[in-house]
């Protein structure tokens, strides 16, 4: 019949026009994607956390062995420059429109700066499989995780960064060096009688160069002024080292001062002498075992301006590496010697001049200033950016 010789024509083009269709609404070949990614609300830095997330093969052909990359970011466009968390191994592959949900243990890393952070997933991290998309891989956290670094109870705060605890407030009252140190091993408090005058190197890690008026976390209520440290300077022992947390500046006055006093306990779980974790790499650099960062062992004995220290380090190329930056204070310290002077710094790993060496940190209460630290005899103030002091770059972290 004459409607029969058109219809089913009609009816087979139709067909094969919906069936092709649809494959390509279906995503034809192999196509990996995260549908979800998910973490707790709040975590601590060195924290070992859960994170769940789903994967799917949303094409219509089997996917073989892939890897999945976990990633912290302080945004929601997650990319491979993110923070990594974990690369996970899925040997297996996904099948044809098949899903998997995971939970993964990861690590907070230990120099996050507290903040909001995204959890985020990135399929076939490695590009172990030819996808019909690769643009569709990314996924971030739809909430936020507040990452935090001290840990408040009553009486003490557990900086959970380098697992010190320290009395949550001072007592209010002066001492001379002498009496700061008595009175904290006769101290006790949250339930221990362990503790002790902090060292200058530990004192300082409690300072945020961030803020002044105090330079520390409101956990603290630290007061704008003076706080004793158990360190003698290298060369007078009649003076000790103290921390002024109006601004964070380190210098050191005579033992018969009277200053306010916080305690700590636990540790030390660093060495003193920098040069105990220092390792020579090469010719032109070292690393520091405890915060991993690499060092120019020695400058190019140029002073520079502040702008003009942060160019230099952006420019280096050094150990066949171009990734080199002007350090923060705080990195900037971590390699100060305490236990000598003239210069403040192991010759043994460093060429180093006993002069004034510029970090990246500005001051937070003039913008026209910065930190540097003096490796003649270790200490730590601002100067106008303005000004030429030396040069010391650093790779890696930041710490």
């Amino acid at each position: 019949m004459k409607w029969q010789r058109v219809f089913f024509p009609l009816l087979v083009v139709c067909l094969s026009f919906c069936f092709v269709g649809n494959v390509v609404n279906a995503a034809p070949g192999r196509d990996l994607l995260v549908t979800s990614i998910s973490g707790p609300a709040t975590g601590y830095v060195r924290q070992i956390i859960s994170v769940t997330y789903e994967v799917k093969n949303q094409g219509d052909t089997d996917a073989g062995a892939f890897t999945v990359g976990l990633y912290i970011s302080q945004d929601n466009l997650i990319a491979t420059t993110d923070r990594l968390l974990k690369k996970v191994a899925f040997p297996d592959g996904l099948l044809a429109g098949q899903s998997t949900e995971t939970t993964t243990k990861v690590t907070i890393p230990i120099n996050l700066a507290p903040g909001d952070y995204y959890f985020g997933a990135i399929a076939d991290v490695a590009k172990q499989v030819a996808e019909s998309k690769e643009g569709n891989n990314k996924k971030a956290s739809a909430e936020t995780i507040q990452v935090m670094r001290y840990q408040a109870y009553n009486e003490t705060v557990v900086d959970r960064k380098t697992k010190l605890t320290w009395q949550k407030a001072d007592d209010g009252t002066r001492r001379d060096w002498a009496k700061a140190g008595t009175y904290c091993d006769k101290l006790v408090l949250g339930g221990y009688s362990d503790w002790r005058l902090p060292r200058i190197d530990e004192l300082l890690t409690i300072v945020d160069y961030s803020q002044y008026d105090p330079a520390s976390d409101d956990v603290f209520g630290s007061r704008s002024t003076h706080y004793w440290s158990s360190s003698t300077i290298a060369f007078n022992p009649d003076y000790a080292w103290f921390v002024y947390f109006y601004y964070g500046g380190a210098y050191w006055f005579n033992k018969v001062d009277y200053y306010y006093v916080r305690c700590v306990r636990g540790g030390p779980f660093w060495p003193f002498d920098p040069s105990d974790r220092l390792q020579i790499v090469d010719d032109d650099t070292a690393k520091d075992t405890l915060t991993n960062l690499v060092w120019q062992r020695s400058d190019d004995g140029q002073k520079r301006s502040w702008n003009d220290a942060l160019d230099y380090c952006a420019d280096l190329i050094l150990a066949g590496k171009s990734d080199w930056r002007l350090s923060t204070i705080k990195e900037l310290q971590t390699i100060i010697d305490y236990t000598t002077w003239n210069p403040a710094i192991s010759t043994e790993v460093f060429s180093a001049e006993s002069d004034d060496y510029w970090s990246s940190s500005t001051y937070a209460a003039d913008p026209d200033d910065a930190w540097f630290v003096n490796f003649n005899g270790g200490y730590t103030i601002v100067y106008p950016k303005s000004s030429y002091f030396y040069v010391r770059c650093v790779r890696g972290g930041p710490w």
